[in-house]
This record gives C-alpha cells, structure tokens and sequence, in this order.
C-alpha cells in the first residue's frame, strides 16, 4: 500500500510514576495515493489500544502487567495491547477508562463521521465501545468512581456540552449546555488539570473562509465574558 503504519496516542498520568497512554491506529496514506477519490491524506483511525510507561523504571507494560518491548508495530500491539476494534484516564479503582473518536471515511468526503466512544477496564476485560448515545464531537473527560463518566463535547452543530454517565458508560445523557453557536465547527483543548470553576477548557469556532478563529474560555457557567474590543485581536 502506498501507506505507512502511524499512532496517535494520548498521555495522562496514571497512578504513582506511571504515564497511562491510549491509542489508534492510523493508516496514514501518501497525499498522492491511486483510489482515494482525490482525499489524498485521509485521517482514518482503526482499533484502540493501552500501555503504561513506568518513568521511574524506564520500562513499559499492558494493563495484565506484561512487559512490553520497543518500539511497538502495529502487529505487536494487536497481541499485546489491543483494547476493541472500531484517553488516559483512571477510575477510583485504578483502573483505566479510554475516549476516542471511531468512523469510516465516506466517498468524496474528507471528513468522516466520527462518534465519541467510551472503554472501562473492569479489572477482568475491557466493556463499552460504540452505543453508548454520545454525538459526533470533539472534547475531553473525567471520571470518579467506575460508574460515574462525563464527557465534555464540541459537537457537530455548534453545540458544546457536558455528556453525562451513570452507569459505567453504557449510555450517555446531553447535561448542562456551556455554549452554543449554530453551524459553528470546533477545535478543542483537554480538560485543563486543577481547574477554576470559571475556566474547564479552551474552545476554537472555526470561522470558514478566514484565517481566525473564535476562542473561548469555558466553565461552570459558560463562557467568560469580556469586551469585544479587548478580545478582538489579529
């Protein structure tokens, strides 16, 4: 294939010394490769995947506690790390919850549709994956105890809103409504760790057929307010 094998991954911090990292896989096709009906780089993202990297020891595990030998390919981490086919986060039990985005590219269509879908390790196997209810969306989450998951979303739409589960994330109900801008399209920040009420996370409103883009700054309350000519900066 006119292709190559690429990860995207992310990082959090898992228990003690550990770095948690979650990942997809991403065939990254060449810009100029025959039958992709002119998409040229396509950001398809196939099966997650879970390590844990030990800073202190330098050494790399699975979530079994098996070692893990480096560099990964894709044909190793499909025996020693897969998670489901098509995060970072750690529930009060220490176990392990993932967020991705899973879709398939549609014909002539540079974006696909991607679904927000949740994973648990119980501590036995790994449950969720596509059903649980959450929209096409960009964002981050947090969890408390094993049952208890919110996500929060810049959907498709315009829409940025918490995404709320209570049963361990095998369903999902649209919570309290940050910000709202009709058609708008997002990028999106993580979570920013340690919080203030007033300050949860950065958002971007893509503004087509410019260069710029909106920010803003979200919390408990909505977006934080000032005047147009302070934020208007170019």
């Amino acid at each position: 294939l006119p292709a190559d094998d690429s990860w995207y991954p992310w990082i959090g911090h898992g228990e003690g010394d550990d770095l948690i990292v979650s990942y997809d896989y991403h065939l990254c096709w060449n810009y100029d490769a025959p039958g992709r009906d002119g998409l040229g780089h396509a950001p398809d993202r196939y099966d997650v995947f879970f390590m844990i990297f030990d800073t202190a020891t330098g050494e790399w595990r699975n979530v079994q506690g098996e070692p893990l030998a480096m560099p990964i390919t894709r044909e190793y981490a499909e025996q020693m790390t897969f998670v489901a086919s098509t995060g970072d986060h750690l529930d009060s039990a220490g176990h392990p919850h993932i967020g991705t985005n899973l879709g398939i590219p549609k014909t002539g269509e540079f974006l696909p549709a991607k679904s927000t879908t949740h994973y648990r390790w119980t501590g036995q196997e790994w449950v969720g994956g596509p059903g649980g209810g959450m929209p096409n969306a960009r964002g981050d989450f947090e969890v408390s105890d094993p049952m208890t998951i919110r996500f929060l979303l810049a959907e498709q739409g315009g829409i940025v809103a918490w995404w709320n589960s209570t049963d361990g994330g095998a369903s999902f109900t649209r919570g309290q409504l940050l910000l709202e801008r009709p058609g708008a399209g997002w990028a999106t920040s993580a979570l920013i760790r340690d919080p203030h009420p007033d300050a949860r996370v950065i958002v971007a409103e893509k503004m087509p057929g410019t260069d710029w883009a909106r920010m803003y700054l979200l919390g408990d309350n909505g977006p934080v307010q000032r005047p147009r000519a302070e934020a208007e900066q170019r």
